[in-house]
């Protein structure tokens, strides 16, 4: 069984690019320290990234741009579209 830090070096860079710009614009500012916005989150988890790791980069990256651009774009629709 792959570790979780194997498994998610699967990810293309390019997936890996637009899921870190979400983790930017949701990690707390640092001349205030404080979150921009109260609970601001980033769309992906683990569990979540875990899978598309199986998907070809040209697939990560589309389901992860839908999902970090898209406010519509659902999660369970994410999940639907890597079965």
């Amino acid at each position: 069984m792959a570790t979780p830090g194997t498994l998610l070096r699967k990810i293309c860079s390019d997936a890996w690019e637009i899921i870190g710009a979400t983790f930017e614009k949701s990690a707390p500012m640092a001349d205030t320290s404080t979150a921009p916005f109260s609970g601001a989150t980033a769309p992906f988890s683990e569990n979540l990234l875990r899978s598309i790791v199986n998907l070809t980069p040209e697939q990560q990256k589309e389901l992860v741009t839908s999902l970090a651009t898209n406010p519509s774009f659902s999660k369970r629709g994410y999940d639907v579209g890597t079965d």
